[in-house]
């Protein structure tokens, strides 16, 4: 072999090992003008990228596997895909989640929302529950909170059944029973959700909604994520409840809420073309931070041919 050829030979594997090891190779004048930059733009970049590029760039070199490794940034990811995709929040406060928590909840999100959004409809994976037959819980209605891991049954006599679908074999938890607060309503009870997305975690109010030709009863719960992980589970609170005279023939048609304020609207008799309005403001008990006291703050009277308030 000539000393040519060895030459080139050296070369090439000098120029090889500089492209493999990028962090021993003193590149001087020609630094890459992306790491010119300061970190904080550097973390602007990254945290407009997808979950996967982000790993792959932590593998360039040492100063982006650092940056991409900084809870700060997988926090501003999780606040931009709230955002621009409109993803649930994390079950549990973000506060709680370290580094590693943070890029599975991303990965996971992610993942889902890319496999729903290209990949063909198939065919839906099944799950039975054991739900025992002599409660006749199949009359009851189901809704399954965002995050698809809780799943509750609202049932007319049993309450507000909840399941943790991440256990194998889900245990029914009562989450509250209106019946418990007064056991003259009726069996007739409508729930209505609101979520609070201003929390960094689970929470939403439930009110049920249930009258008579006697009385009209609101009841609102608030509900929240305690715990963490496996053992996480969801608490109920009563927090506000209403009772106004029920006249006959008269039914709750429309409702809306949220923390600090909900409007009913009532339908009259058959043979009347009235409906009535009316509105509650939820305030603060005096000497407790949890309970409100539901207060009327307006009544009206309109014709049933008027456009649905609450729609």
């Amino acid at each position: 072999m000539s000393i040519t050829s060895l030459w080139s030979a050296y070369g090439w594997l000098l120029s090889s090992t500089c492209i493999h090891q990028p962090e021993t190779y003193d590149i001087g004048e020609h630094k890459p003008q992306l790491l010119s930059l300061p970190d904080e733009l550097l973390v602007d970049i990254l945290v407009q990228l997808n979950c996967s590029t982000i790993f792959q760039a932590r593998a360039t070199c040492r100063r982006i596997h650092q940056l991409s490794e900084s809870r700060h940034l997988w926090l501003r990811v999780v606040h931009r895909l709230q955002l621009e995709q409109g993803l649930a929040p994390p079950e549990q406060d973000v506060s709680t989640y370290g580094i590693r928590e943070l890029e599975r909840w991303v990965w996971r999100r992610t993942t889902a929302l890319s496999r729903a959004t290209t990949r063909p409809l198939v065919q839906p994976h099944v799950r039975l529950l054991n739900i025992e037959d002599d409660d006749e819980l199949y009359l009851a209605e189901p809704y399954l909170l965002p995050g698809g891991r809780w799943l509750l049954l609202a049932h007319s006599v049993l309450g507000m059944l909840l399941y943790d679908l991440d256990h194998v074999e889900p245990i029914r938890k009562c989450l509250f029973n209106p019946l418990h607060f007064d056991e003259s309503l009726g069996s007739g009870v409508q729930y209505h959700f609101w979520f609070d997305h201003s929390k960094p975690y689970l929470s939403f109010y439930v009110a049920g909604n249930t009258s008579n030709e006697d009385v009209t009863r609101t009841l609102i719960y608030a509900v929240w994520l305690e715990g963490k992980g496996p053992e996480a589970t969801l608490t109920a609170s009563l927090v506000a409840a209403s009772r106004s005279p029920g006249k006959s023939g008269c039914y709750i048609e429309e409702f809306a809420f949220n923390k600090n304020y909900y409007i009913q609207i009532s339908g009259g008799p058959v043979d009347s073309t009235y409906q009535y309005v009316k509105a509650y403001q939820l305030e603060k008990a005096p000497n407790n931070s949890y309970h409100r006291l539901a207060k009327p703050v307006a009544q009206i009277t309109v014709p049933d041919d008027w456009p649905k308030v609450c729609r």
